[in-house]
């Protein structure tokens, strides 16, 4: 997806449907919830066959392992294996179904993920398979051509990531899933065991406060960005607030001027 079709946070045409996804604002991510939102991103990057394949046959190798210390499987076990999983999870559409259906909390936060980027969606059906209604539209059933593109907007897109974020120096939406997902788990045991109530964890709420408090922007035109240009903007604040200190510190002989550098190239 091009940068500047990102940054202008303009609606994206999902060809397959016939529709556009829309790129949720901070507000809207917000309604529904930052754990939830990520983790509908990670689920489409967990969604991946030969990743999935490989996951069940690791907890199988351990599975047997801890049964019988003495035993190993056998390279007829893993084929056999894999040949079963071949059948019943063909895809990487399969896959992302599967773990729908196989974890409620993951289904239900899918639903609201689809609502807040689909701004005709009406209704979310589940039989026979997964079908969308959009307005004055019949129901659609989400093939995996749909899924694909989906899936493929969501992570170039909506989890736009920078070389900061990639730093791992403020990271709210790590590339890898499983991160993520042990970040949200940290996250929600830490506010199921804090008894402070003001104490809360959200690098969402943070990014927009320092970006809002760094800029002559209020902190209610930060909530009307998309994440894309939250994470940009912060990013460039970030660097643009590093070159004045520089300034700042070259003016009072703590830094050569040969040695001041210039925020724009860093981009």
């Amino acid at each position: 997806m091009a940068k500047l079709h990102i940054l202008a946070g303009t609606p994206i045409p999902v060809r397959s449907m016939g529709t556009i996804i829309t790129q949720p604002k901070i507000r809207e991510i917000a309604a529904i919830g930052e754990d939830k939102y990520f983790t509908v991103l990670s689920l489409f990057q967990k969604a991946d066959k030969e990743d999935f394949k490989s996951e069940i046959l690791k907890a199988e190798e351990a599975r047997i392992k801890k049964e019988n210390p003495d035993l190993e499987m056998t390279e007829d076990d893993k084929r056999e294996i894999e040949f079963e999983l071949d059948i019943t999870y063909p895809s990487d559409f399969s896959v992302f179904i599967y773990l729908l259906q196989a974890f409620p909390d993951l289904k239900s936060s899918f639903e609201s993920f689809l609502y807040i980027i689909f701004p005709n969606l009406r209704k979310i059906g589940w039989v026979p398979t997964l079908n969308l209604t959009l307005a004055e539209r019949d129901p659609i059933d989400f093939t995996e051509d749909m899924f694909t593109e989906v899936k493929d907007i969501a992570l170039s897109s909506l989890n736009y990531k920078t070389a900061e974020e990639q730093s791992a120096e403020f990271n709210p939406a790590n590339g890898m899933a499983s991160e993520i997902a042990e970040k949200i788990k940290r996250a929600k045991e830490k506010r199921n065991t804090e008894t402070s109530s003001n104490s809360t964890e959200s690098p969402l709420a943070d990014m927009s406060s320092i970006l809002a408090s760094s800029s002559n922007l209020s902190i209610q035109e930060v909530m009307d960005m998309t994440y894309p240009q939250l994470v940009i903007q912060y990013e460039r604040s970030s660097l643009l607030l590093g070159f004045v200190n520089q300034i700042r510190a070259s003016a009072f002989g703590g830094l050569d001027p040969d040695d001041i550098i210039d925020w724009t190239k860093t981009l």
